[in-house]
């Protein structure tokens, strides 16, 4: 499953279907870069928790909405 949470004007929450209405799966043919998704346990908390550190980072690299490169960091052992 995928999902999409966000805020806009008036700090009103939205979703997926806000973007694309009637719509169940959206290929991102305009997203080309990485994604970086922490696996585990915090093990260094940044304040806001965007620059926390965890056990592992999944970056998963695309280039025009397909996957073509997976790579685990191990963030205790460096």
């Amino acid at each position: 499953m995928v999902a999409l949470l966000g805020f806009i004007e008036n700090k009103k929450q939205v979703n997926l279907d806000f973007l694309f209405p009637k719509t169940k799966e959206v290929f991102a043919s305009w997203f080309t870069g990485d994604t970086k998704i922490p696996h585990g346990k915090m093990i260094k908390r940044i304040n806001l928790g965007y620059e926390s550190i965890f056990e592992n980072d999944l970056i998963l690299t695309f280039n025009k909405g397909i996957l073509i490169n997976e790579t685990l960091i191990d963030n205790i052992n460096q």
